[in-house]
């Protein structure tokens, strides 16, 4: 009888899920060892229970493939890009992603609908999540603090974020992100109340996705 990572992997690799998250799920010796980010994934169909260990290998597996999903997984650094086709566009569709230690992340995404960049946190388990206004502030080297408006929403059943559509203001970033040498400082900060929280993101691999971004998103 297969064993059950072999029942996994063979699942995996005859369902129709990108195969970035493929990839993701069946090389398993390395899924836990990445900086986590966080995307919503198609991973869900496939949940066993036939034994108690399989069953927790199966969380996290899945976990593993929605911190891990659609990223590269032959050059991992601190910044990653995927891009797919838009069947909305005839075009491309793209997400840029970095890490802000094990729990946030920063993440851009075009498609058809637009560019948007996000702050993520992960949340508790079924923490709920109200929207609320708050305030992006990044800064990139040497450069001018940024700031953009956003608000609260739930991105997935592991991750929340905060969504700034300002594109104008994000082209902006995304060029000295392209330049970036030493680290992104984000700090975040709720509309009427005091409490702040900031981080650091290094820039390992920030120039070349941010270039792979630009050029799928056709960003001028």
């Amino acid at each position: 009888m297969p064993s059950p990572l072999s029942r996994i992997r063979t699942e995996l690799l005859q369902s129709d899920l990108p195969d970035c998250e493929i990839a993701a799920a069946v090389q398993l010796p390395t899924v836990f060892k990445v900086p986590p980010l966080a995307y919503s994934s198609g991973l869900n169909h496939l949940w066993f229970k036939d034994t108690p260990w399989e069953e927790a290998m199966i969380k996290k597996i899945l976990t593993g493939c929605l911190l891990l999903s659609c990223f590269s997984m032959t050059a991992f650094g601190s910044w990653s890009t995927h891009v797919e086709d838009d069947v909305f566009t005839g075009g491309k569709k793209a997400m840029l992603g970095g890490d802000i230690g094990p729990n946030h992340g920063l993440i851009f995404n075009c498609d058809s609908d637009g560019l948007t960049m996000s702050f993520l946190e992960r949340r508790a388990d079924d923490e709920p999540i109200r929207s609320r206004e708050f305030n992006l502030v990044i800064k990139v080297d040497g450069q001018a603090v940024r700031r953009f408006s956003g608000s609260s929403s739930i991105r997935n059943k592991d991750w929340w974020h905060i969504k700034t559509n300002d594109s104008d203001g994000i082209v902006q970033l995304l060029e000295e992100l392209k330049l970036a040498q030493s680290k992104v400082l984000v700090g975040i900060q709720a509309v009427g109340f005091d409490n702040k929280w900031s981080g650091t993101a290094n820039t390992s691999g920030s120039t070349r996705e941010t270039e792979r971004f630009f050029k799928a998103c056709q960003i001028k």
